[in-house]
């Protein structure tokens, strides 16, 4: 059974560690690997219940599913495209094989008793949407607080008939818009920083999908299945914005520079809130 290469074991551990949201608690989540019509499935789900996954062909496998400790993923994750195996030995013993530093290795392991809390859920219906998405998740999952009070200000909101990302702390909040969502209500959401990491920052074809508990982002073989808080509440961001835009005025680059010359010039060029200081 092949599981997935190094460079994709490495990768699948940088984005699940950027999946919680702060420092990490308690232990760390088994992974689970489906095999199911030649088709690989791997997730994960942290202890808040953001799931990580990732989708690849595999033609020729049988139909299987197992259970890892994460240990096996630090134990052979790499650089290199090498496939890393498993050899099943018993319902709960295998061997986990692959090549490092020039020379075949082997890790006897000792799989976990799946649950039904290990099922791995029929993915939703996607549709395609701006790749800079990804940066709207990231950047305002950036800007929200550290922690909840009265408001879940820890959280970002998805506003699904505005097409906008939103996120604040209470003193400031950046409201990303442009998304064609494929629901009308609004979703409150964990802000994980994973959407900013280099695995998914090279992908450009961005899907989402909802579930009846989940928001799911995918970008090219991942996905990350955030949960909806449908109890928590959140503020009225976008009432505090301005609905036009303040008057300004722009200054040509040529006049620009005859008036830098004539400020030192005018009066009350030596007080502390002068043109000339500013």
């Amino acid at each position: 059974m092949i599981l997935l290469t190094r460079v994709e074991t490495r990768d699948f551990q940088a984005l699940f560690h950027r999946c919680v949201a702060g420092r990490p608690r308690g232990p760390t989540p088994p992974v689970a690997i489906q095999i199911r019509d030649e088709t690989r499935i791997i997730t994960a789900t942290t202890l808040d219940g953001v799931v990580l996954t990732h989708t690849s062909p595999a033609p020729k496998e049988h139909d299987d599913f197992v259970l890892l400790p994460a240990s096996v993923l630090t134990e052979v994750e790499g650089s290199t495209d090498e496939v890393v195996t498993l050899e099943r030995q018993s319902k709960l013993r295998a061997v986990v094989r692959w090549h490092g530093g020039g020379k075949p290795r082997t890790l006897p392991v000792e799989l976990i008793l799946p649950g039904k809390q290990h099922e791995i859920p029929a993915p939703p219906e996607f549709s395609a949407v701006s790749a800079k998405l990804l940066s709207a998740l990231y950047e305002c999952g950036r800007t929200a607080a550290k922690d909840s009070g009265r408001y879940a200000l820890s959280k970002i909101q998805l506003q699904g008939k505005a097409g906008r990302v939103i996120g604040t702390d209470g003193k400031v909040a950046l409201l990303w818009a442009g998304f064609p969502f494929p629901f009308t209500d609004d979703a409150l959401v964990p802000a994980v920083p994973v959407f900013g990491s280099k695995p998914l920052a090279r992908l450009e074809q961005v899907r989402v999908g909802r579930t009846a508990t989940h928001f799911v982002v995918a970008a090219g073989p991942w996905a990350v299945s955030l949960p909806v808080d449908t109890k928590a509440r959140y503020p009225d961001v976008a009432s505090v914005v301005p609905g036009h835009a303040p008057t300004t005025a722009g200054i040509d680059a040529r006049d620009a520079v005859e008036l830098l010359k004539a400020l030192p010039t005018l009066p009350g060029g030596e007080e502390e809130l002068s043109l000339i200081h500013i």
